[in-house]
């Protein structure tokens, strides 16, 4: 079978986009590995926050209004701090003290960061598909 210039041209093109698709869907939409398990998905979200990395925290937190506004807020004041208390906390260590499961799916972290040793509980929810924070029961249910 002999290819006319055309032909061979439109096989050209057509390899070119199905490459180019091909390239296009290995890039992941999103620079942070899901979380591997809840633990590890509230010592990235935590050492996220502590490092004043809102766009990191944000990927492993449930995404609703109260939740970006608590986050936003945390950032707001991070970036606030003094150097130098903005490096301990980035260099702060999580430190689980105990968890309790609520549910299938919920999981209640108690734990402190090594800078400020101050307790507090998070959420972990699985979704059935990932792991996220709530950080709405650190703010209000917690109280």
């Amino acid at each position: 079978m002999k290819l006319t210039m055309t032909k061979k041209k439109k096989f050209l093109i057509n390899s070119l986009f199905i490459l180019l698709l091909y390239a296009c869907s290995c890039t992941s939409t999103t620079k942070h590995l899901p979380a591997e398990s809840n633990i590890d998905c509230l010592k990235k979200f935590v050492e996220a926050s502590l490092k004043g990395n809102r766009e990191e925290a944000s990927a492993y937190m449930i995404q609703d209004s109260l939740n970006i506004t608590l986050l936003n807020d945390w950032h707001k004041k991070y970036i606030e701090l003094p150097q130098d208390e903005q490096r301990k906390y980035a260099q702060a260590n999580v430190i689980v003290l105990k968890d309790s499961t609520l549910n299938d799916s919920t999981v209640l972290f108690h734990y402190y960061n090594s800078y400020k040793k101050k307790p507090t509980q998070i959420k972990v929810c699985y979704t059935g598909l990932i792991y996220l924070v709530d950080i709405k029961h650190t703010f209000y249910e917690n109280q």
